[in-house]
């Protein structure tokens, strides 16, 4: 099963205006405690479009994105309090920049020592998978460990390592390097050499409570927008100023630090998201 946002729905609502929406939402409620999961939905939609219409996204509105992530990195109750909130911020950050330092945090703890803390590098760091390689060492390392350690959530880490860059073979060759003896560890490792399946319920149930939300969220805007009358120039624009994406078009918008940018697709966006491996419940490595 695959979790898939209609592009009927997608096409009515404006990248920008909803990312900055969830942004202010998502900043002031950043202190409930316990952290209430519609946090998690928040950041998580926000990482989820930079992932699959990373075009949308203006040199202004990553700027807000690096704006809020900067003013919680800032805290003295960082490394205890605030980082494990943030880390679906620093997915969305690394899908629009590719900068490796936000990659850092996720992978640092993904062998953390507290199995809730590990399980939630899964989600982000599950979403900016593929564009990981085998080459990243510290993060193989960390599997590694996990594997020999027989910890919890094991499977869905697999799973993560399945969806990096990289040929069949070099994977399955890489983790028979590993010579993991550990009784379900070695399970998992003979699970990616025989094609057969592994559970992902963990990671994708998460993405589908973020589509559900994302399809929330645009159909209230929906709801809530009425009609403007506009002029030519002003087709893709409305009332507020915020740009809205055209089904099937790329639209220019001018931006604070680019002249111009584009939004994607819809038709784009769609195929990104069925391609990517870990919105599917189960996962073989093919």
């Amino acid at each position: 099963m695959t979790y898939d946002i209609p592009p009927a729905l997608l096409d009515m609502r404006s990248v920008e205006g909803l990312v900055l929406h969830e942004l202010a939402n998502f900043s002031a409620d950043f202190e409930q405690t316990p952290f209430p999961r519609l946090q998690y939905h928040r950041s998580g939609a926000i990482a989820w479009l930079a992932t699959f219409s990373p075009e949308s996204f203006t040199g202004r509105l990553r700027g807000k994105i690096l704006e809020v992530f900067l003013k919680y990195r800032s805290r003295e109750d960082y490394r205890t309090f605030a980082w494990w909130r943030l880390l679906y911020l620093e997915s969305a950050m690394f899908a629009l920049t590719e900068d490796r330092s936000w990659l850092q945090t996720m992978i640092n703890n993904i062998d953390h020592d507290n199995s809730t803390v590990r399980s939630c590098v899964h989600g982000p760091l599950g979403l900016i998978a593929p564009k990981l390689t085998l080459n990243e060492y510290n993060l193989l390392s960390r599997m590694k460990k996990n594997l020999e350690n027989g910890n919890l959530y094991n499977e869905s880490m697999i799973c993560i390592y399945c969806a990096i860059k990289g040929t069949r073979d070099e994977k399955i060759s890489l983790a028979k390097e590993w010579k993991i003896t550990r009784e379900f560890s070695s399970e998992l490792i003979e699970k990616i050499g025989n094609k057969r399946t592994i559970s992902n319920a963990f990671i994708s149930d998460d993405y589908s409570e973020i589509c559900r939300y994302l399809i929330c969220m645009i159909l209230k805007e929906r709801m809530l927008s009425r009609p403007a009358v506009v002029d030519q120039g002003d087709l893709f624009r409305g009332n507020s100023g915020a740009p809205r994406i055209a089904g099937g078009q790329f639209v220019e918008q001018k931006d604070f630090f680019q002249n111009k940018t584009k939004i994607a697709r819809i038709e784009d966006i769609w195929s990104r998201m069925r391609v990517h491996p870990l919105i599917h419940a189960e996962v073989v490595l093919a």
